[in-house]
């Protein structure tokens, strides 16, 4: 096969739709992570994630895009909170890699759906659009949140 370039956002682009297809089929968390994870780095990359108020401006029209609606200070405020202290939080007794054998306690879905969460913020701070299957998974999350 002959050597191509390619664009990065267009690889992260590639590494988001993978990710969400085998997180939608339930049998991959821990892919399904990895590629979110390696998307949302690429996509951070392309912007400027220190600020605060041009997130929170594009935030605010995603939520419209979405809802129809508008999204208060405090709202993004408690949403970019609870996927950092999730992170934080979430690994207390997790890797300890000086033992042979080594094992990691974490909830792989959750995980794949934080990182597949800011992957697609991400996106939509560099496009100001979605895909069916990000769409998708947004409305999924709202609809198991609200249980």
């Amino acid at each position: 096969m002959a050597e191509l370039e390619y664009n990065y956002i267009f690889i992260a682009q590639k590494q988001l739709h993978t990710a969400l297809i085998l997180f939608f089929e339930g049998n991959d968390f821990f892919s399904s992570a990895v590629l979110a994870k390696s998307a949302e780095n690429i996509f951070g990359q392309e912007l400027d994630c220190n600020e605060f108020e041009q997130n929170l401006k594009n935030t605010e029209a995603m939520y419209w895009f979405l809802f129809k609606e508008t999204i208060t200070r405090s709202q993004y405020s408690q949403c970019v909170n609870r996927i950092i202290n999730r992170i934080r939080h979430g690994r207390e007794d997790g890797l300890n890699r000086k033992k042979e054998g080594a094992l990691i306690k974490l909830d792989a879905k959750k995980e794949a759906e934080i990182w597949i969460d800011m992957a697609i913020t991400n996106y939509w701070n560099l496009e100001h659009k979605l895909t069916v299957e990000m769409q998708k998974f947004i409305f999924e999350q709202i609809s198991s949140n609200q249980v």
